[in-house]
């Protein structure tokens, strides 16, 4: 992945267009992610990837296919539960449905030719009430997200698929959605809360050598910068820089502006990049 630009972008439609042939073609580039909007049907999406990998024969293509209510694909693939649902299967072996559950998603896209799946989402949600993780999550309990994600990773790598574990170090910590406000943590009880979360994504990381996605939450009491911008909360987990770190969306409000003032486009790739991250 090294040879690779660090930027990962979407395209407009079914097919690609000049310009997303133009785009593809820049040394930047070294990833896609694809949205419901690409897909029509199976043999269209193949046709796409092929498409693009004769562009770029070593491009990554991506996708957030969690299950539930984060699915990008559904007409002809399987309806995945979401880390909920799993977590709250009673009367069943939960790590074996976890296992599963990765085993299909992987399967269904590996067919297809996609490389990464951002998931699974291994936040603890504090709040029922938080509409960013609401069912997206494993619950609370810090030892079955532990034990169920890792059943789902191993899922997914057998399959041939990369999970990226998401959103470090724990977008639970915050009511708030990065999607379309800036999230700021800086009182005393989410202080106290953060290691809880952090501890989760240290454990996965002993067990597993796979990229983890940074969260876009300003920790006041800790750095000036949002995560994906703060060198000091990336180190923390990525001392030896060993670990593939991938920003969200930097489109995301918490990453375009800060204290209401927007971030140009470049400067928001500098700081990420500066910070550690890998692909953004």
């Amino acid at each position: 992945m090294s040879n690779l630009g660090p930027l990962i972008v979407n395209i407009d439609g079914l097919t690609l267009s000049n310009t997303d042939k133009t785009l593809i073609l820049d040394d930047l580039i070294g990833g896609v992610i694809l949205f419901g909007n690409n897909y029509q049907t199976i043999s269209q999406l193949k046709n796409l990837l092929n498409e693009i990998k004769e562009l770029k024969p070593n491009i990554l293509i991506s996708i957030d296919h969690e299950g539930g209510r984060v699915q990008r694909f559904r007409k002809d693939f399987t309806n995945l539960p979401s880390f909920y649902q799993l977590a709250n299967a009673s009367g069943r072996n939960r790590e074996q449905l976890s296992y599963y559950s990765g085993i299909i998603a992987g399967y269904e896209l590996s067919q297809i030719g996609i490389d990464i799946n951002y998931s699974p989402v291994v936040d603890i949600c504090e709040n029922e009430n938080n509409s960013l993780l609401s069912n997206r999550t494993f619950g609370n309990n810090k030892n079955d997200t532990i034990s169920l994600s890792s059943n789902y990773i191993n899922g997914l790598m057998d399959s041939g698929i990369i999970p990226v574990m998401k959103h470090y170090p724990g977008h639970g910590l915050v009511n708030s959605d990065s999607h379309i406000e800036e999230c700021v943590s800086d009182n005393q009880e989410q202080s106290d809360k953060f290691y809880k979360h952090f501890s989760i994504f240290k454990k996965l990381i002993q067990l597993y050598n796979i990229p983890i996605m940074t969260s876009h939450i300003h920790f006041r009491n800790i750095d000036d910068h949002i995560v994906t911008y703060s060198k000091k909360i990336l180190n923390m987990i990525n001392k030896n820089n060993q670990i593939l770190l991938i920003s969200d969306d930097l489109e995301m409000h918490s990453a375009k502006y800060k204290n209401s003032v927007e971030i140009q486009p470049a400067e928001r790739v500098r700081l990420a990049l500066d910070a550690g991250c890998s692909f953004l």
